[in-house]
């Protein structure tokens, strides 16, 4: 009884370790990551991919900016086509 008790604490711990580390590993994520947004009235993406369909329409500016930007500042959800 006492090894299940052992068994089951070192379970736990190491699953509350894991889904602390991807919470954090996610928070870098979006500060570091780079995406790719047209810079016009009407735009509403972002896309990681410079080449998407979605950037080939765009008209204006592209510019580059970190994913946390792109979805804060400039209020862009991911593009259609690569989601």
């Amino acid at each position: 009884m006492k090894h299940l008790k052992l068994v089951t604490l070192i379970c736990l711990f190491v699953i509350g370790n894991s889904i602390a580390s991807d919470g954090l590993d996610n928070n870098l994520k979006n500060e570091t990551t780079s995406v790719w947004i047209c810079v016009t009235e009407g735009s509403y993406a972002y896309h990681f991919d410079y080449d998407c369909r979605g950037m080939k329409q765009c008209k204006g500016e592209k510019r580059k900016v970190t994913l946390e930007e792109a979805q804060g500042k400039y209020k862009r959800k991911l593009c259609g086509y690569e989601d």
